[in-house]
């Protein structure tokens, strides 16, 4: 019985080192970016298949697995249906992505259009499950339709 045990703790010994080897290994071969990524465009689909949002930057550093530093930001989001329709750009020289949250912020400015207008401000956040835009300062914005039936 000593000996069956002895035998089955060298057997467990080795498989346990070759198990630590793997996980060493695979630890190892994680690519992890530390340098910026230039000129990328990273899409991003809804449950049914659609694209939602599709983010492109001149320059992306990563953060963690949910934030990524972009610079020359341009956000374009789509109506997530077999429409595909652009509804809105969103362009900014600094942005930090969250990507699981499906939000963007920044404290500079901020370039907004759409079909019927154009926004600039400045300090502001996106969250696009919620499908809404805060601009907190110096906003300036552009119709580009006439007003005058509206009223």
């Amino acid at each position: 019985m000593n000996a069956f045990l002895k035998r089955f703790s060298l057997k467990v010994s080795v498989v346990g080192l070759a198990v630590a080897g793997l996980l060493t290994s695979a630890q190892a071969h994680r690519i992890l970016p530390d340098a910026p990524v230039s000129n990328f465009k990273l899409p991003m689909f809804g449950c049914n298949g659609y694209k939602t949002w599709d983010l492109q930057g001149k320059e992306g550093r990563y953060v963690n697995q949910d934030e990524i530093l972009v610079e020359g930001m341009r956000l374009r989001v789509f109506s997530g249906d077999e429409r595909l329709l652009q509804e809105i750009t969103l362009e900014s020289p600094n942005a930090t992505i969250f990507i699981h949250e499906h939000r963007a912020l920044g404290k500079g400015l901020l370039f907004i259009s759409g079909p019927t207008f154009n926004i600039v401000g400045k300090g502001w956040e996106w969250d696009g499950r919620n499908k809404t835009i805060r601009v907190n300062q110096d906003v300036q914005v552009t119709f580009k339709e006439s007003l005058k039936d509206a009223f």
